[in-house]
Formats: structure tokens, sequence, C-alpha cells
């Protein structure tokens, strides 16, 4: 008897540990986020809603979901009494839970009550780690950022969808790493710049599980010599997402023909991935 009621305490100290992780205060949140490279999460609630609290008890709580949670500073907003950041993020119901960077960027919202295998599918796909998104977020404070700036903020997000685990997290990371290759495409007048962020932004269909597009969209007998291999690897990576072992076989000698080590690493390691 003694060693169950030892036991239930050890689940019970668990529990209050992980809930213990919340904190009450963005200012910090954002500190800590800025060091720690990870992402906030901004849970908007109350003790008057019982959907908020019924989300809390089943996923944000419930330490089988951790995993999911230790890839965020998590932060609980009262939507009573925090009014400034209620309207700063206009939050006019609950549950309303935004995903944001260090510098208060929305990257992810869910709106509405999610049960916990929802709340998952949701969140459990963010990557714990946005170092190469912090690298490059001052740029995004530039009036008039060149094209390689543009080029590097939007390559930052697309970074982070390759290392987001669901569809969730990879939608929002690429929609906003489109946004940037789409302003240097609209603002740039040098064709390579144009066409690098052509071929980034098809590579971005391709991560997010639509190859097809890119596949339609590049014609490899007008890509310039200077973005050929992007262009190869590109191809490469939706032929075998679209199974078609002959085309991508073709892409892959042209990526070994160039006697480029890091791409054909890269090619090497797309290859035995689909091999399995």
């Amino acid at each position: 008897m003694m060693k169950l009621k030892l036991f239930v305490m050890f689940l019970f100290l668990g529990s209050l540990c992980f809930a213990q992780m919340w904190i009450n205060d963005l200012d910090q949140a954002k500190r800590l986020a800025k060091t720690t490279n990870k992402l906030i999460i901004l849970d908007f609630t109350a003790n008057w809603c019982k959907p908020c609290k019924e989300m809390e008890r089943e996923y944000w709580n419930n330490p089988k979901y951790k995993g999911s949670l230790g890839s965020f500073i998590a932060v609980s907003v009262d939507f009573d009494s925090e009014k400034f950041l209620r309207s700063y993020y206009d939050v006019k119901s609950i549950p309303n839970v935004k995903v944001i960077d260090y510098q208060g960027n929305v990257i992810h919202q869910s709106l509405g009550f999610l049960n916990a295998k929802m709340s998952d599918l949701e969140f459990g796909g963010f990557p714990s780690d946005v170092t190469l998104l912090y690298d490059v977020l001052e740029l995004q404070k530039l009036k008039n950022p060149s094209d390689a700036e543009l080029i590097e903020v939007g390559s930052a997000y697309q970074g982070l969808v390759q290392k987001s685990v669901n569809s969730r997290a990879k939608n929002a990371f690429a929609k906003l790493s489109d946004t940037y290759f789409s302003k240097c495409i609209k603002k740039t007048e040098i064709a390579e710049f144009k066409e690098k962020a052509r071929l980034a932004k098809a590579f971005n269909s391709v991560l997010t599980d639509n190859p097809k597009h890119a596949l339609k969209n590049i014609d490899i007998t007008k890509v310039s010599v200077g973005n050929k291999l992007s262009a190869f690897y590109i191809l490469l990576h939706a032929s075998y997402s679209t199974e078609n072992r002959a085309d991508a076989e073709k892409w892959f000698a042209e990526i070994e023909r160039t006697g480029q080590e890091d791409w054909i690493r890269n090619a090497q390691k797309l290859k035995a991935k689909y091999a399995k």
C-alpha cells in the first residue's frame, strides 16, 4: 500500500511540475525564447471558459504530450485582464492559441476547441530549435531589404519547413517563406534573383506535398547556369515524391556530373530516404 501511495504521489508531482512550465509574462517569454531559440505559444484563456479548461486538462497539462509543449516557451494569457494583448492579437473569442516568434510575429494560430488528438496535430510538429529563423529575424525590420536579404529570410523559413514534422507546421512556415520569395520576385530587376526566388517557391511546394507543381513549373532548359544545381535537386526531390524513379535517377546523375560534393551528399541522403 505504501508503494502504491508513493507511486501515485510521484505521478502527481510529475504532472504538477509539468503544469508549472506555463508563465504569464510575455516579455519574459520573449527573452527566454530568444535565449533558447524557441517559438512561443500564447494560449488565451479564462477561468469561465470550459473548452479552454478542457484543453488544458486533456492536452496542455497532460504529461503524455509534454514533448509537444517542450518545443515552445508556453504563455497563458488571461482573456479578461490582458486587454492590450487581446486587442493587439485581435482575439475576439476563446479558445484561441497563437504561435509567435520572439519579436511577437504570428506564425500560426488555432481558433476554437480542439481535443487532445487534434491539438497534437495542430502544435506537435513545430521544431524545438528555430535558430535558422532567429539568426535573420532582424532583417524583417528593414524598410528596404535587398534582394539577397529577402532570399535569406525566405530561406530561413524554408529551413524550418524542412525541420517541421507535420503539415500544419510545414504549411505555416512555407506560407511565410513564400511571402519573402514573392517580395523578391516583385522587387528585383536582376534575373538571377528572380529565378532563384521562383525556384525556392517551387521547392516549398515539394516540401508541402505538392511536387507536381514544381515539376510543372520548372523547365530545366530555361534555368540559368547559376541556378541549375538548385533546379536539379528540386526536380530530384519532386520525382522521388511522385515515385518517378526513372526521372529521379536522371536528376541524380545530373547532380553527380557536376562534381559538387555538398550537393551530391544531399542527393545521396534524399535517395537513401526514399529507398527505405
